[in-house]
């Protein structure tokens, strides 16, 4: 393993939270086997004192101090002892004491393909048969290590032999022919007539057909001998569905907040509703003292309020949750996942909805959740807006769209701004996630904003806002549009929410998301 592909290993979670030590951080590829150092340059050589064996084909990369890695295959070498003179033109910045990595091994790789080529493939034993008698067909028989039987015959029949005669010598070279198959021969015992002939492809083909008869035998017989689980019996519902008879409220604005002050300046812009909870991005704990007074403030304005659900629920959160689920009155539960579906109608009377990881893409998904007691689903961010619109006129549920805010592309247990600047892998975390705002910076020098909640797990978010005030009046069919406020501070919060609301310009540097893009070959019914 650690020839073939090595960035170094690590134990992950199962030991202890490795902080930085849980990824490589100093290169994404294969970082090989360290086999020694530079001795001596001359002369397009390169002498290394070694410590691993180096054979023609051999990938060998010098770590340079200066302009990273020299990479060269190879060809041209001398071995004596535990010095290895290589001939190389690419020596650019190489220097003496420098390290030598092998990156690939010509002979590990030619070993290791053997056995997905099909050389070490564990065989199955078989004994075979043959029974040839002239003006017959040759008959073969296979009985394998299990007891089963597989007979085949020639369609040619035996003659009388003008020039080689068959024997057990030339049977057993061609029986015993099973190349790539899962059987190889043991036994081969015959009983032929004398100085007949049969045709080399006779045999070869009556092989192949008694091979073929056994594989099967083999494979019905497996299923046999399996366990048989019964499963739930679930059909997909039929492709015509009726549209559906409720008529829903015009399209409302909600504003997804995670805190006391972002939900006055939401209310303050004009939404039409809160959902609160969750996972917030400011790395506080949600009391329940914290949700009740949530939920008075907004049914003080007359509105309704909702409460959102972690995406991910670990055994050891289950019981905040259930707290947080019976904390309040709340008017509906938005859940991610099905775990928290069947605790939400366990313990609460409210309306439940599916919130964006729980992917709903197709009618089918909206009436297998309608099924299982959902109420409402928030769709997919990947669909684009014919098919959303398409997909809301045939809907059983009401369907809700989020149309602002920095969508979460990745969240992880693994946190890189407590893996390298808090220093977890060597004392308690320094939280430095509460003190300042961090960012991860790809190839293209676009910096990804990288936040952290109240379960110390990282968010990385969208670089740009997605942004659909232009076109927020252009969601026929749909229940609810949400703005995720969660990575704004509260001035925004009620300049947006006023402007999905009334009416309002444009922000920058925004994107539209996959609503006039998609995905490809995503079917709206």
């Amino acid at each position: 393993m650690a020839q073939i592909f090595n960035r170094d290993f690590t134990t992950a979670y199962l030991e202890k939270n490795q902080g930085r030590n849980f990824i490589s951080d100093k290169r994404p590829n294969n970082r090989g086997v360290l086999i020694g150092r530079v001795i001596k340059i001359a002369d397009n050589k390169l002498t290394l004192k070694t410590s691993e064996k180096i054979s023609a084909g051999d990938q060998v990369e010098i770590w340079v101090k200066v302009g990273g890695r020299v990479t060269f295959t190879v060809e041209n070498f001398h071995v004596d002892g535990d010095i290895c003179t290589i001939e190389t033109s690419n020596l650019r910045g190489v220097k003496i004491h420098d390290r030598a990595f092998k990156i690939f091994d010509a002979r590990l790789d030619a070993e290791a393909k053997k056995y997905f080529n099909g050389e070490y493939q564990r065989k199955i034993f078989v004994d075979a048969q043959v029974t040839a008698k002239l003006n017959q067909p040759l008959t073969l028989t296979f009985t394998d290590i299990d007891g089963n039987v597989a007979t085949a015959s020639t369609e040619f029949i035996a003659e009388v032999a003008k020039n080689r005669p068959l024997n057990l010598d030339t049977l057993q070279k061609q029986i015993g022919r099973l190349g790539n198959s899962a059987f190889e021969l043991r036994n081969l015992t015959a009983d032929i007539d004398e100085n007949i002939m049969v045709p080399i492809s006779e045999l070869n083909d009556v092989r192949r057909k008694v091979t073929d008869i056994l594989e099967m035998q083999r494979l019905e017989q497996g299923t046999g001998i399996r366990e048989q689980v019964t499963a739930t019996d679930y059909r997909l519902p039929s492709k015509t569905y009726p549209l559906p008879s409720t008529s829903y409220p015009l399209l409302s604005t909600i504003a997804q907040v995670d805190s006391l002050e972002k939900i006055k300046a939401a209310l303050k812009g004009g939404a039409d509703a809160i959902i609160y909870g969750g996972e917030n991005f400011n790395n506080r704990i949600v009391t329940t003292n914290e949700l009740k007074n949530a939920v008075e403030l907004v049914r003080s304005h007359g509105k309704e309020i909702y409460l959102a659900t972690p995406r991910i629920v670990r055994n050891s959160e289950v019981a905040a949750l259930e707290k947080s689920l019976t904390a309040a009155d709340f008017d509906a539960i938005y859940i991610h996942n099905l775990a928290t579906l069947s605790l939400a109608k366990k313990l609460t009377s409210a309306q439940i909805r599916t919130d964006f990881s729980l992917i709903t893409f197709n009618v089918e998904t909206i009436n297998f959740l309608k099924n299982l007691g959902v109420e409402g689903v928030t769709l997919s961010p990947e669909l684009n807006l014919t098919q959303i619109k398409n997909l809301a006129k045939i809907s059983p549920l009401p369907v809700e769209c989020i149309v602002h805010g920095n969508l979460e592309l990745m969240i992880s247990a693994y946190c890189a701004i407590g893996s390298f600047i808090g220093n977890i892998h060597e004392k308690p975390c320094e939280k430095v996630c509460h003190k300042n705002n961090f960012y991860l910076q790809d190839r293209k020098n676009i910096l990804f904003p990288a936040v952290t909640d109240q379960f110390c797990r990282m968010h990385i978010l969208n670089s740009k806002t997605l942004s659909m005030i232009e076109h927020r009046n252009n969601f026929e069919g749909v229940d609810r549009i949400r703005i995720d406020c969660r990575y704004m501070n509260v001035e925004e919060t009620a300049q947006i929410v006023h402007a999905y609301k009334y009416g309002g310009s444009e922000i920058e540097n925004f994107t539209r998301g996959h609503y006039f893009r998609g995905v490809t070959n995503v079917k709206e019914n």
